[in-house]
């Protein structure tokens, strides 16, 4: 009876709520537009995790909308989506390959793309994304283009248009691949073997990107649209902190990032971990205070 009046009492103090806990270092913004921003990353100069510009965030307000841009080692790339949960941040990548023809076969525009991501935290997620092409005299190629101990590719034919399925990358109008793991740079390339002249009334250019694999869905309209030249492309990566396994971060506590209450798991895609709070704890587990017992409080 006791403890039912004194819980009639704290209730009568307020409502109870639940604090939403912090994910920035105090003093530093959350969120730039839509786009939450949790530490270790960081927008300004003392809100990131280290001395140099690995885990930087820049946030651009222009005509009333945010463009949130991350550090690349190469320049910087747009951020659509970050997260602590393991899930990975989701880009927006202009990085794609082109190549047309005009009706004779000759090259009227070419672009092959590289992109190299080794000085950040950030590298490609496997099982996010797939490397596409599109075209129906398309050879297409990627590569870790500086090592090259990574090539992999596909191929994509179609005599006629009667032939494409909407929906279908196998081949045929549309080929993909995926892509191995901790796989950080990588170059792409694209080749025709009759230029288009055999297709080009239906199909003039050829693509090449790699992309989220639950964006593009396959159309016969692909084979036309020059619109991919100009698009962005949204794609997926992992990240995770440094390149030692929790076994040896752990013992190199000058480093050692996990805070109190968490835990240390190692990455799945490449060298690193990433820290996660222990059941009955939230917050963000990068902070110096670690991670905290549940929030309620009482208004």
């Amino acid at each position: 009876m006791i403890l039912i009046m004194l819980l009639i009492a704290l209730l009568s103090l307020g409502a109870a709520a639940i604090t939403v806990p912090p994910l920035a270092l105090p003093g530093c913004p959350e969120k730039c537009g839509n786009v939450t921003i949790p530490y270790p990353f960081g927008i300004g100069d003392g809100c990131f995790m280290g001395t140099d510009d690995t885990y930087r965030i820049t946030c651009e307000v222009k005509n009333g909308s945010s463009v949130v841009r991350a550090y690349q080692g190469t320049g910087e790339i747009e951020v659509l989506e970050m997260s602590l949960d393991g899930a990975p941040a989701i880009f927006n990548s202009s990085f794609h390959s082109y190549q047309c023809f005009n009706q004779i076969g000759e090259e009227t525009k070419r672009g092959n793309y590289w992109i190299d991501m080794r000085t950040s935290p950030f590298r490609f997620s496997a099982t996010r994304n797939k490397f596409t092409a599109i075209g129906c005299d398309t050879i297409a190629d990627i590569s870790e283009y500086v090592d090259e101990n990574f090539m992999s590719g596909c191929v994509s034919v179609c005599s006629d248009t009667k032939s494409v399925r909407n929906g279908s990358c196998s081949g045929i109008g549309c080929c993909q691949t995926s892509i191995p793991f901790n796989l950080k740079r990588f170059n792409s390339t694209l080749w025709s073997i009759y230029n288009h002249t055999k297709v080009w009334k239906s199909n003039p250019c050829s693509y090449a990107f790699l992309a989220d694999e639950n964006w593009f869905n396959f159309t016969l309209a692909d084979l036309l649209a020059e619109s991919f030249v100009s698009s962005t492309i949204p794609i997926v990566m992992d990240w995770a902190i440094g390149n030692q396994t929790c076994e040896q971060a752990v013992h190199d506590t000058q480093s050692y990032v996990c805070g109190p209450n968490s835990y240390c798991t190692n990455s799945t895609n490449g060298p690193g971990y990433q820290c996660f709070c222990k059941d009955g704890f939230q917050e963000n587990p990068y902070l110096p205070g670690g991670c905290q017992g549940n929030y309620l409080s009482f208004y």
